[in-house]
């Protein structure tokens, strides 16, 4: 079949795909299609990441130049695949950064994510950046074949391994260590213990969110956090993001705000999602006048406790394989960037100038494979 170019550069735009029965449009504004796009999710089961919710929580903080949402559907008008991204400079980006812990395509098949793709590398950008994916997924597979067909020039980067935990064997020892590193925190919290009263608490938002929001967060910018500006309050775009996804999850049932007390008081805190399959660790803290009890690593093995009690498939330390993390799980997941660029004088120096970028960042980033 010829290559088509096609132009979606308005929201009534759209293109016939080789499966007749789809057609691909764009969209630039989250809440004409948000509740189709719920339900989406919720049919092919997605993580929070892929929901609109996220999504325009970190459009609201983060977000530059315009929405470009791919969108696909059935003849009959559903919904059948989305794609969001943005535009930026003379490239059109995944809507991510380092607050992003997946990215992917959402669609009902395979199909429809090819599909989604090929509309995709059929643009005339100069650059196309997706990131946060699983090199696994239908969705990273398929920008990467589209690319090729398209005959773009592919740059693939390693991002980073996310550390998680498979709950699926009950009695399987806590961390690679096993019993000794569940016994140096038994004999932690022993200590706490002899403090004051400890409590764990797990709340859902429904009711105090703010109090309680402005507890954890205060916890979670303690100590080195705040001094190197990486503590969620550092910054009032990083606050707003993740005080909106709090609300917007609050809503769905979906968020989970755990706290370590000591007589009452936060000495430890984490700000979590929880969907039918996992908990997700995004943040946490600890009031560092209490790091030789480790109240940060009990409040972790509290609530893998709690994710195992209500038949979660697995905890997801979610971010980089950090070495606090691997005390817990050597299993990870892996997230990476792919890059496409057109074969014009503008995308190949677009091309070249990435792959400096990224060689001198080869202390951190790994690149997997070069220009295909």
């Amino acid at each position: 079949m010829a290559r088509r170019s096609v132009a979606l550069d308005d929201v009534s735009a759209s293109a016939k795909r080789p499966d007749s029965s789809s057609v691909v449009s764009v969209a630039h504004a989250i809440e004409p299609i948000e509740r189709e796009w719920d339900a989406l999710a919720d049919r092919v089961d997605a993580s929070p990441f892929l929901r609109p919710g996220w999504i325009s929580a970190w459009w609201t903080a983060y977000g530059r130049g315009r929405l470009e949402i791919l969108n696909i559907r059935r003849a009959d008008g559903r919904l059948a695949g989305v794609l969001p991204l943005h535009r930026s400079g003379l490239g059109l980006i995944s809507t991510t950064n380092a607050h992003t812990p997946e990215f992917g395509v959402l669609a009902e098949d395979s199909s429809v994510g090819g599909s989604l793709c090929q509309a995709l590398m059929e643009r005339p950008e100069v650059r196309i950046s997706v990131d946060g994916l699983d090199p696994n997924s239908t969705g990273a597979l398929a920008l990467s074949s589209a690319a090729l067909a398209a005959r773009r020039a592919t740059l693939l980067v390693h991002r980073q391994n996310s550390p998680y935990l498979s709950l699926r064997e009950p009695d399987a020892p806590v961390g690679p260590l096993g019993r000794k590193f569940a016994s140096d925190l038994r004999r932690r919290q022993r200590r706490l213990a002899e403090k004051g009263k400890l409590t764990f608490d797990i709340e859902d938002g429904r009711a105090r969110l703010d109090s309680l929001l402005e507890e954890g967060l205060r916890i979670e910018g303690s100590g080195w956090k705040e001094r190197r500006g990486t503590a969620i309050r550092s910054h009032d775009s990083t606050r707003r993001h993740y005080t909106d996804i709090a609300r917007w999850a609050a809503l769905r049932g979906s968020l989970r705000l755990a706290f370590l007390r000591l007589d009452g008081r936060a000495v430890a805190f984490q700000f979590a999602l929880e969907d039918r399959r996992s908990y997700y660790f995004l943040k946490g803290g600890y009031a560092t006048e209490y790091a030789r009890f480790a109240p940060g690593k009990l409040l972790v093995d509290f609530t893998m406790g709690y994710a195992r009690s209500t038949g979660l498939e697995s905890f997801e330390f979610l971010g980089a394989a950090e070495p606090w993390k691997l005390e817990w799980t050597t299993s990870v997941r892996e997230r990476i960037l792919v890059e496409s660029f057109a074969t014009s004088p503008a995308g190949l120096l677009n091309l070249v100038g990435r792959k400096l970028f990224f060689a001198g960042r080869m202390a951190a980033k790994r690149v997997l494979v070069g220009v295909r």
